[in-house]
């Protein structure tokens, strides 16, 4: 497979996929009991250890594990449509408090743009994002 980097992973960094771990097995184990990690910060709305955050939360490092089944670009819309996909259940988590089922069951989720002055860039080619996998981050092992 063709593993030039062409398109860059644009996080706008809302922590969907840090309040919703528990739907990823190999990062159940960072949940504080509500489905959110436990390293994450729900006021700042920021991960507590960014920078030692291990290789699953990362999309650059995690493409190693795919490298041979896809293409990088193809790598970055496979994430940006889990993205979306956390997005709505994130929205439908809380537009959805105290509703009937019904009513929830009828909505159109739609997701609103990101706007660009929120948005941050993952760069993938970036040395300070690639370090050792089988180093163990948080002294379980």
């Amino acid at each position: 497979m063709d593993d030039t980097f062409k398109k860059k992973f644009v996080c706008n960094r809302c922590g969907c996929c840090c309040k919703n771990i528990k739907y990823y097995e190999p990062a159940q184990f960072l949940d504080r009991g509500d489905g959110v990690c436990k390293y994450y910060n729900d006021a700042d709305k920021a991960c507590t250890i960014y920078d030692f955050r291990p290789d699953f939360c990362r999309v650059d490092k995690m493409y190693k594990l795919y490298k041979d089944k896809m293409t990088w670009d193809e790598y970055v819309d496979l994430n940006y449509e889990a993205c979306i996909e956390l997005r709505k259940l994130e929205r439908e988590k809380t537009e959805n408090i105290g509703k009937d089922v019904s009513e929830v069951i009828d909505e159109d989720v739609s997701l609103t743009k990101i706007p660009k002055e929120e948005v941050t860039e993952c760069d993938p080619l970036d040395d300070d994002f690639f370090y050792d996998l089988d180093e163990d981050f948080f002294g379980d092992d």
